[in-house]
């Protein structure tokens, strides 16, 4: 599933270093739920941290489950769940 896609956004800012032919390259993250798997390709990776979220916001958009700060930046989290429910899939 592409997140930017989900969105309805066009898939901006993701730079491609020069791959060697038939050499696609795709950033991934892997979602569990329960017994169900689902790949969520995105544009890039910011960083990956571990870090208790002390307070959530609601969202303001369809799709995001929650806002928090994480590393003094505000974060969205979608909910993927949802998501791939709407995308034709059955994780819940």
């Amino acid at each position: 599933m592409r997140l930017a896609r989900a969105f309805g956004r066009p898939q901006t800012g993701t730079r491609r270093r020069r791959a060697a032919p038939g050499d696609d390259l795709l950033r991934v993250v892997v979602y569990a739920s329960g017994r169900h798997r689902v790949g969520l390709v995105v544009g890039r990776v910011l960083d990956i941290v571990d870090e208790a979220i002390t307070a959530r916001s609601p969202p303001v958009r369809a799709g995001i489950l929650f806002n928090a700060v994480v590393q003094g930046l505000v974060t969205e989290f979608p909910d993927v769940d949802l998501l791939v429910r709407a995308a034709g899939g059955g994780a819940s």
